[in-house]
């Protein structure tokens, strides 16, 4: 299985008027690679009603990689990366017109995002689902591209994998 395809968060995106939607919406994260996946420790998925395209997408993911995570219509808070993967996030009360999906990654400190990434999807004009894919921050670069994994997804997310101290 690639880790850049697959289907991270599957979530029932119901609308504040007119009740939750009768499909699951999957969200789908690209990882740029296996490696950025390993290294990353938490998600953070959030979700901003916005007016505009993509210079909505670039103000939300500045105002959330400075901390400052505003008014959002959903945050799932730090979540183990590996609950993404598997599903395990659901999206209730999503309001129709157009939203700004941000995800984070997180280093083990829980404070230095390492990836980050944005789409605006608005699900009653187009189709019905969300990809963002995802793209290393400098930390990222500076601290983690030098290194290696020391495990595999599917070692990372059984709970197998042994940290580096």
């Amino acid at each position: 299985m690639s880790v850049q395809k697959f289907m991270v968060v599957c979530v029932c995106l119901s609308s504040v008027l007119t009740g939750c939607r009768s499909e699951e919406v999957p969200v789908e994260l690209g990882f740029p690679s296996e490696t950025t996946f390993l290294f990353s420790v938490t998600g953070r998925l959030l979700a901003y009603s916005v007016d505009g395209g993509r210079a909505a997408c670039t103000t939300a993911t500045q105002s959330a990689l400075a901390g400052d995570f505003g008014t959002t219509v959903f945050d799932s808070g730090a979540l183990n990366v590996c609950e993404f993967r598997e599903g395990g996030v659901s999206v209730p009360d999503i309001p129709d017109g157009p939203i700004a999906y941000v995800m984070l990654t997180y280093d083990r400190d829980g404070a230095s995002v390492l990836l980050s990434g944005c789409t605006v999807v608005d699900l009653a004009a187009e189709a019905p689902e969300v990809r963002i894919d995802l793209s290393p921050t400098a930390y990222y670069g500076d601290t983690y591209a030098p290194l290696s994994p020391d495990c595999d997804v599917e070692s990372r997310c059984g709970g197998t994998c042994q940290e580096r101290n």
